[in-house]
């Protein structure tokens, strides 16, 4: 499966921006839930599938219902312009035309992405749904609304990594704007390793596309194997433990039998016993019972023989399944051993390309802007000219 992840989060208060640039509350989710005054950007606009949670109109008209109960920290009413519903969108990265939508790739990256979802927000987490009809690609919208505190206040920093990470820094002092920015970005970017280590990988999907990275085609397709790769051996990891799960319990229903096996052999011995002496106690008396008897006696002795050789062929099945087990399990190891050296590699990928791409921003700034080398120059004592930066 080619292609790269997207994801994406934002926030929303119950009135728009001063620049209408961002909507409201009642805004997006009308969009998302295709009011025809709301999506006049989509030609054929079709109702969502809701996947989790309540309909979006229903958590809109609570989440206000909310707003008025809840106050600030000041103890006023929570402000009309203050951000209190976090919305996202993640994207399946094949055309409405090439998605089967019954196939067990987009039915394995939708479940992956739903189970990502939950864990990430919990119970704050209310409704996601599903377009898949009216837009280039099949993607998710999902909807979280943070659980009110103690003094009845409503945090978006709470459900909301960067502005948590950001806000751990106040915005007063030299240099807090740039430490802030730093930590908000770093947070979402652990954000995107995260969906990218729940459902990326076993979906086969780039954790950064080609123009992002700044790749050739053979780059992109060389990344695009990778990916294929690292999904195969997923794939085979998933298939393994289920197989041993399967092996484990054969094994045990394989000991369950030899147990009843050793039951009916106890049981019959017994009454072989029992037939012999009843045999020997009748002898002189009950010669016609007596043959009954013995001919009995020679029968359960040859099934105990036949249940013998069925609980020594059962011991022999269960030595081969330990050594497959013993098999599986070297397998196991070697395949995790594998996608952790993946998974480093990828990682170190990564953080050259951040170094990368911060060495070709100031080397922008510089083409940019040449004066600026000159701008930040200064002479030493000996009047030599060094240069800053």
């Amino acid at each position: 499966m080619s292609g790269f992840q997207f994801i994406h989060i934002d926030t929303y208060a119950r009135i728009p921006n001063k620049s209408f640039k961002k909507q409201s509350i009642w805004g997006v989710v009308h969009e998302a839930d295709r009011v025809p005054h709301a999506c006049l950007h989509i030609e054929n606009p079709k109702r969502p599938i809701l996947l989790y949670g309540e309909q979006l109109n229903k958590m809109a008209q609570k989440l206000y219902d909310l707003a008025e109960q809840c106050r600030d920290s000041l103890g006023r009413k929570t402000r009309k312009d203050a951000q209190l519903l976090l919305a996202g969108v993640a994207s399946y990265p094949k055309t409405i035309e090439e998605t089967d939508y019954n196939s067990e790739h987009f039915q394995h990256w939708l479940n992956l992405s739903i189970a990502f979802l939950k864990e990430e927000y919990g119970d704050c987490l209310r409704s996601i749904v599903l377009h898949a009809e009216d837009e280039s690609h099949p993607h998710i919208h999902f909807y979280a609304i943070p659980n009110p505190n103690e003094n009845s206040e409503l945090n978006i920093r709470d459900i909301h990594v960067g502005m948590k990470a950001r806000d751990t820094v106040s915005d007063k002092g030299i240099g807090s704007g740039k430490k802030r920015r730093k930590l908000y970005k770093d947070a979402m970017r652990e954000f995107q390793d995260r969906y990218y280590s729940k459902v990326g990988i076993s979906s086969g999907l780039s954790r950064l596309g080609p123009k992002r990275q700044r790749m050739t085609r053979k780059e992109w397709r060389d990344e695009q194997n990778r990916c294929d790769r690292l999904k195969y051996y997923e794939q085979q990891k998933t298939n393994i433990e289920k197989l041993s799960k399967t092996l484990s319990q054969s094994n045990e229903q394989k000991e369950q039998l030899l147990e009843a096996l050793k039951d009916e052999k106890k049981s019959i011995e017994k009454e072989n016993f029992q037939s012999v002496a009843l045999s020997q106690e009748s002898w002189f008396s009950k010669s016609s019972k007596v043959d009954y008897l013995v001919s009995k006696n020679k029968k359960l002795k040859k099934d105990n023989k036949n249940l013998f050789k069925k609980y020594i062929s059962i011991k022999d099945d269960h030595q081969v399944i330990t050594t497959k087990m013993k098999s599986l399990t070297s397998q196991i190891s070697s395949l995790k051993a594998k996608l952790i050296k993946f998974q480093n590699l990828l990682n170190d990928r990564n953080r050259q390309l951040e170094l990368i791409k911060e060495k070709y921003q100031q080397a922008l700034a510089i083409i940019r802007d040449p004066l600026r080398l000159f701008k930040k120059s200064k002479k030493t004592n000996n009047n030599e000219v060094t240069y800053e930066g």
